[in-house]
């Protein structure tokens, strides 16, 4: 049976991926981890920072290269990821892609930032190979960590035994398409033949939300809320973009998802 993309024309990827990234700027354990870098960066003073530039200089510079790095990164990662995500499920394409965008502005602000702090010159590619390799490998550990959660057998929810092996892994979100219910992991889909009711009974104790008469989201799953025309709608992890009824736009709220 045909899979049913949620989506809408009036949501991009880029439009998704800035509202990410508002999402993000807005958390106070973004810039908190932003500074905690940014400082070990400053101390430790890596590229040879830490003989080209006195310590106030150093926390300055670290701090606009990994502030900046992180916001233009995230933005490239996830706006590519969503592209590709609408296409095909490879995901490693999409953190190929994301990283080769993100490594062009980036570069762009370490060699602004080290003009303007009077750093030696650097070669323009190999800053940019630099870059592409980081973000890639940064983007690849995340994948793999949040791929390989080990979940106990006492706490596994039972409807990821009617997928294959292959395709259990952390719920993402259930979506109903006529008789059939659409199970969404981490690591793949599966249709199974069911009630959305008897399926939601099924994902305890895997904390979630329904939101539509025809959607359960995974609070996990969810990477970001945004209003279109009037409309409520969540942005899932696996690219999908889900409708919130009215009459569920408070069990999203106490969920901590509206915002």
């Amino acid at each position: 049976m045909k899979e049913l993309p949620v989506s809408f024309a009036d949501d991009t990827p880029m439009s998704s991926a800035l509202r990410e990234l508002r999402h993000m700027a807005g958390a106070r354990r973004t810039w908190s981890l932003l500074a905690v870098v940014s400082i070990l960066a400053a101390l430790v003073g890596p590229f040879g920072t830490i003989v080209d530039l006195a310590l106030a200089q150093r926390f300055a510079y670290w701090g606009l290269t990994v502030a900046g790095s992180f916001f233009i990164a995230g933005v490239s990662l996830s706006a590519a990821e969503g592209w590709v995500a609408a296409r095909t499920e490879r995901k490693l394409a999409g953190i190929v892609l994301g990283a080769v965008i993100a490594g062009v502005p980036i570069t762009g602000l370490v060699l602004v930032l080290g003009y303007a702090f009077r750093l030696g010159g650097s070669d323009a590619m190999v800053v940019y190979g630099h870059v592409v390799a980081i973000c890639f490998c940064i983007r690849l550990i995340f994948l793999l960590t949040e791929g390989r959660q080990s979940i106990s057998a006492d706490v596994l929810p039972a409807i990821l035994d009617r997928l294959p092996p292959a395709k259990r892994g952390r719920l993402i979100r259930i979506a109903v398409h006529d008789h059939y219910v659409d199970i969404v992991t981490d690591n793949g889909r599966g249709m199974v033949l069911m009630r959305l009711k008897d399926a939601v009974a099924e994902t305890v104790p895997e904390p979630g939300v329904r939101v539509h008469r025809s959607h359960w989201v995974s609070v996990r799953g969810v990477s970001g809320c945004f209003r279109s025309r009037g409309r409520v709608f969540l942005q899932m992890r696996d690219g999908a973009r889900v409708p919130v009824s009215r009459s569920c736009r408070g069990a999203v709220r106490r969920a901590g998802l509206d915002r």
